[in-house]
């Protein structure tokens, strides 16, 4: 005997217990895949604070932003000085 949410007992083969197995295993494989996505975007927006918020400059770290759009070309200086 399984026991439901509702706190009545259901038998293990009825479809009430498959049903709330069957949820509980796509909340499981949905949170297996969404936590690490999540993860990885949360490191990306630390980086991304922590390079603006101390202003560091790009040679010594970039932005997300600008290893995303590194097309061959080289970190330029904000100044504007080469």
């Amino acid at each position: 005997m399984l026991v439901a949410r509702s706190g009545r007992r259901v038998a293990a083969g009825s479809p009430k217990s498959s049903r709330t197995y069957s949820r509980a295993a796509a909340r499981a494989v949905a949170a297996a895949q969404l936590l690490p996505a999540l993860g990885i975007v949360g490191l990306i927006c630390l980086w991304w604070a922590l390079v603006a918020g101390f202003d560091v400059k790009p040679f010594i770290a970039p932005s997300p932003l600008l290893v995303v759009a590194d097309d061959d070309r080289q970190v330029a200086d904000p100044a504007g000085r080469t």
